[in-house]
Parts: structure tokens; sequence; C-alpha cells
């Protein structure tokens, strides 16, 4: 089962429901284990976000195109770790999750791209510290 939520562009928040998606663009909405509605994604201005099957270190749910992290990195070769600000996204060219980084320890701006499957046994100390929806300014501050 592919896990997502949606979130709901109009009113600035994420959906906390029961939903399921279906490859046309709807989203069946329940209450309580009972259909509720149906809602069109480009009619309604929602967006989906997929889990990508990763937690960050508190056990939360990490989203394509929608977590901003903080993590720690070892590179090639390196004794030592540095630590990196980015956002998971989905590489629809590459079908591949990536993390596109936008501050490296005291630089910022730092245009990194880290394939996250080639990665992840580097990676350390993964946390979400926003969304790309609810926390923009995040990455304003970079």
């Amino acid at each position: 089962m592919n896990e997502f939520k949606v979130w709901m562009k109009d009113y600035n928040k994420f959906m906390h429901k029961e939903m399921a998606l279906f490859g046309d663009g709807s989203v069946v909405v329940f209450k309580e284990g009972h259909f509720s509605c149906i809602l069109e994604l480009g009619e309604h201005n929602l967006e989906v976000v997929k889990y990508i099957g990763k937690t960050d270190i508190e056990g939360n749910k990490i989203y394509a195109d929608s977590s901003i992290v903080e993590f720690d990195f070892k590179g090639f070769g390196e004794t030592e770790s540095a630590k990196y600000k980015g956002f998971i996204k989905y590489n629809k060219e590459r079908f591949r999750y990536d993390i596109e980084v936008f501050s490296h320890g005291d630089k910022d701006g730092d245009n990194y791209i880290f394939d996250l499957g080639k990665c992840i046994h580097r990676i350390e100390n993964i946390k979400i510290i926003g969304t790309l929806q609810e926390n923009p300014e995040l990455l304003e501050q970079s």
C-alpha cells in the first residue's frame, strides 16, 4: 500500500482523514470508515505527497516533495560528518528520491543533490524540521 497525505492549498493545511488515491487524480475521503466524498485534485487545489518508507530519528514519516530535513553526512574517506539541511524530492527523470541541499554547515546556498538510495548508509541523525508547504521560510533562511 502506498501511504500519502494531501495538502489543501486553499486552506494551507494537510488533510487528516482516511483517504484513497485513484490514478485519475481523484481522492476518495472516508469518515469513520465510511465513504464521505470524492475530491478532484485540480478542482480542489490539492497536492498529494507520498511517504518514502523512511522515518526520522523521532519516528516521523518522511514525505517526498514535502519534508525539510536536517542530517549528518559523512563523505567518502571522511572521518567526521558534516551537518546539512535539505528537502526530500522525487526525481521523475531518474525514478528516485533525492535530497536537495540548501545549507551545508556554515555555508548556505550549496546546491548538492544526494541520491537517497545511494547515500542512505552515509546519512545519520536525519530529522524533519518542517515541510515545504507549512514552512517555506526555512528555505529562505539558508
